[in-house]
């Protein structure tokens, strides 16, 4: 079964320790890819961490603001993304929203 990377317990102690020990890594990170990023809120400190942290990973991004407000499942929409994105991140304050 995939392991949740949103939780923390579906992770052994060596594979935390593991991805901290990437994350020391002096070399610069760079992934050729384009994410895709939805972002509930109007936090600037939050918003300009997000793309920070893509510009400092060399990926493109492309906000996808309220599209994942829709009646579709998840999964559908994802499979019709799936083409265009690499990566999804995700911050969305409904409990409910399942992925």
């Amino acid at each position: 079964m995939p392991k949740n990377p949103t939780d923390i317990s579906d992770f052994a102690k060596e594979e935390i320790n593991s991805i901290w020990s990437l994350a020391e890594n002096k070399t610069q990170v760079k992934y050729d890819g384009t994410v895709a990023w939805s972002f509930e809120g109007n936090g600037i400190r939050t918003i300009s961490s997000f793309i920070i942290a893509f510009q400092r990973l060399g990926l493109n991004y492309i906000e996808l603001p309220y599209s994942l407000k829709t009646y579709e499942r998840i999964q559908d929409l994802s499979y019709y993304l799936d083409s265009f994105f690499n990566a999804y991140v995700i911050r969305e304050s409904d409990k409910q929203f399942k992925y």
